[in-house]
């Protein structure tokens, strides 16, 4: 509190009340159409198969956040899939400055989506040529695990690090 006042946060709030709302936690519920409003999925060229490959994996992400919203995976919520993708389990009052873009890459060693939360992309893999498709079901076993897991980095090479998600 004293950092806001020596700025003169505490002041300004006194004189234009309203903007205590940016500080106050939200009370609107994220719900699976907030959600969905918020992703935007970047496809490949119509009618292509890679575009074929991408819908299906779409699919089935909205199915998996249609069972965290449902509250069919008990320990995780919308609001962790968001952090997954932001940093934030709930939508800000001010909005986020961008839509929460979705991308899709061929599957190399892993099919685990990963995030970056300083520009709000998610990446959603694809099986390579000649690799099968996972289980129907293998969203639903690795998201669940993947989104609870409050920080996960992979240090591919010497000083190069990639963090999948931040902190939670």
């Amino acid at each position: 509190m004293s950092g806001l006042r020596r700025v003169g946060i505490i002041q300004l709030m006194e004189k234009l009340p309203t903007l205590r709302m940016i500080f106050k936690e939200s009370n609107a519920s994220l719900t699976f159409p907030k959600i969905q409003r918020l992703l935007k999925a970047e496809f490949s060229a119509p009618q292509s198969s890679r575009c074929r490959e991408e819908e299906h994996v779409y699919g089935q992400f909205l199915r998996y956040l249609r069972e965290v919203a449902a509250g069919r995976r008990k320990s995780v919520t919308l609001g962790h899939v968001l952090a997954f993708c932001t940093g934030a389990r709930e939508i800000p009052s001010l909005r986020f400055p961008s839509d929460i873009t979705l991308t899709f890459s061929l599957a190399t060693d892993s099919m685990l989506p990963t995030a970056s939360t300083c520009i709000m992309q998610m990446n959603l893999k694809i099986p390579a040529l000649g690799v099968e498709r996972p289980p129907r079901n293998s969203f639903t076993i690795c998201g669940t695990w993947l989104f609870l897991t409050p920080f996960l980095a992979y240090v591919k090479e010497t000083y190069k690090i990639i963090f999948l998600f931040a902190s939670l």
